[in-house]
């Protein structure tokens, strides 16, 4: 899809902007490695401007690492296209030779066609099914060459480049290719330029503007790490069956034997009211049940979560709208609401009759315990309570014969839980295999649902609701003390243990945000996504929701490839 015929490059963005395909999961029978002017004017010794860019080339081994990368494109079942530049003896057909670097080579008779200069160096000669580009004659390699139409004929949406020189004809290729809607890599070791601090300019500079930067390391991880099934998916290379060749390797997606799919890996940790002996030892009796291994565990008192404010940024979808932010920056369903509460969202907005939880208790001169009793008096059944996403409730409370909005509540009081001194959590970092235990039931049968009193009778809430003074606790479970709390997809695990373990979870380093990192998300996405935004969900769509929400439940295969494809729907936005 998003595919036009192949035509000659025009000024025309190749996909629409609907289509484009910047984020996108790389995969390796769509990707092309467009290797931009590996000829022995730049590559060997002998070639006039071999002198020139020797340095850089040595600097990071650019020459080898692009023969390997190749090779592994080839292997992978993507394309490696080579892109020369070439003149006539007398540059007539040089089109700007009075300016700049083109002038450089008008005046030093550079990549002269028929000559040895202009050839592909002997480590870069094309191999079978590679593609040569024909026509390039000035800096960018789209104009006046046959590439646009050999990328569409070969049905590729990214392009990954490497080559001479970076801060010239693979910057100038790469802003044209981000142009027209292509994903596009560009791998930093494998390029050059003619001096050290020109080539750090533009690999840590501008190119992060145009592209995603990577190594030939991780371009070679991510080349292999995804392959397309017969039906269009795009799945986890270790999810196919072996093969013998990339093409079939697409043919079945059953996992093989030899080969165990990425685990769940979760944080668990038993709250406040019941972090007693009694339920530690349950928790651990029901994961061995279940196969379920602890990673770690350990104890976070409450003076540690009030200064550390971990219980803040654990709910910080919750603790922001009650009291971070007002009512008129919050992402309100305005037809959810008068469904609801039979008010339009604009009229109660006009009117001042809706405050986050802090400003209504000043509105109102409430304190804590009055707020407290308000809020417990809606409920969704009358419909004076509404969920419209993941932790974001509004309560309707009725004053003096006036209807008066707020949202979350809740979440001073169930602070408070959390940061006595006398209080802790007792967690768990656990993981298991999806193939035995899928997301869903991890929390379902497991846990059990929110509220204890409608949990199966053998999960932890199910039993922590018929046997709670057994297992040490001082009063009955409800829904907002429900003995455990555990992460709602493997993202959520990505963020809570980066939360509540900081010393020892980076995001770099958390298995699941190492994934995440390879298929293509930044480190500064993941981070900011941590926080539970409204995003795009569908690309070209206008429609926002919860992140949380729109992964919950998926298993760690499911849920990358769901990051993927959200990230790719969110448009850029450069201030």
């Amino acid at each position: 899809m998003g595919f036009f015929a192949a035509k000659p490059a025009t000024k025309d963005r190749t996909f629409k902007p609907a289509d484009a395909k910047g984020g996108n999961a790389i995969v390796a029978k769509k990707t092309a490695l467009v290797c931009i002017e590996y000829q022995n004017e730049f590559t060997t010794e002998g070639g006039k401007l071999n002198g020139a860019v020797k340095e850089c080339m040595d600097s990071t081994g650019m020459l080898q690492k692009t023969v390997d990368l190749a090779e592994t494109v080839r292997t992978a079942g993507g394309k490696v296209f080579h892109v020369p530049i070439m003149f006539k003896a007398d540059a007539t057909d040089n089109p700007n030779k009075g300016l700049g670097i083109l002038a450089g080579c008008a005046k030093d008779s550079l990549f002269t066609e028929k000559t040895w200069n202009s050839e592909l160096c002997k480590e870069m000669e094309p191999k079978k099914g590679d593609v040569t580009i024909v026509g390039k004659k000035g800096l960018d390699a789209f104009p006046g060459t046959d590439l646009e139409a050999k990328l569409l004929e070969h049905k590729i949406e990214t392009v990954m480049l490497c080559g001479f020189l970076t801060n010239c004809c693979v910057e100038s290729t790469m802003r044209t290719a981000c142009e027209k809607g292509f994903n596009v890599v560009t791998v930093t070791d494998c390029c050059a330029t003619t001096s050290l601090d020109g080539h750090k300019a533009a690999t840590e500079g501008t190119f992060g503007m145009f592209s995603v930067s990577k190594t030939a390391q991780e371009a070679t991880e991510l080349i292999a790490r995804y392959v397309m099934t017969t039906d269009g998916r795009v799945i986890l290379r270790d999810h196919a069956s072996p093969a013998k060749s990339p093409e079939e390797a697409t043919e079945t997606i059953a996992p093989p034997p030899a080969v165990e799919a990425p685990r769940n890996l979760a944080f668990v940790f038993a709250k406040p009211h019941a972090n007693t002996p009694q339920m530690q030892e349950l928790i651990k009796k029901k994961f061995d049940e279940k196969g379920i291994s602890i990673v770690s565990e350990g104890e976070i008192d409450g003076a540690t979560i009030d200064t550390n404010k971990f219980i803040d940024q654990h709910y910080y979808a919750i603790a922001s709208k009650a009291t971070l932010v007002t009512p008129d920056k919050l992402n309100v369903p305005a037809d959810k609401f008068l469904a609801t509460f039979g008010e339009e969202w604009e009229t109660v907005k006009s009117e001042e009759r809706v405050f986050n939880a802090l400003d209504i208790q000043q509105k109102l001169g409430w304190d804590q315990a009055t707020l407290d009793a308000k809020w417990n008096e809606t409920n969704v059944d009358n419909k004076t309570r509404v969920k419209f996403g993941g932790g974001f409730y509004c309560g309707k409370m009725d004053v003096d014969g006036k209807s008066y909005y707020t949202f979350n509540a809740f979440f001073m009081t169930m602070r408070g839980k959390f940061t006595q001194p006398t209080e802790s959590i007792h967690y768990y970092v656990v993981q298991y295999s999806p193939d035995k235990l899928s997301w869903a039931d991890f929390r379902g049968e497991v846990l059990g649902p929110t509220n204890p009193a409608d949990a199966p009778k053998d999960s932890l809430r199910g039993m922590l609701h018929a046997d709670w003074e057994k297992l040490g606790l001082k009063a009955a479970p409800n829904t907002g003390d429900n003995g455990v709390h555990a992460s709602a997809s493997p993202f959520e695990g990505l963020a809570e243990r980066t939360n509540w373990l900081s010393s020892t979870y980076k995001i770099t380093e958390d298995p699941f945000g190492k994934m995440l990192i390879e298929a293509g998300l930044t480190e500064e996405t993941i981070a900011a996504w941590s926080v539970d935004p409204q995003v795009t969900l569908v690309k070209g769509e206008p429609k926002k929701g919860s992140l949380f929400d729109a992964l919950e439940d998926m298993n760690v295969s499911e849920c990358l490839a769901k990051c993927v494809e959200l990230n790719a729907a969110q448009s850029v936005e450069i201030s």
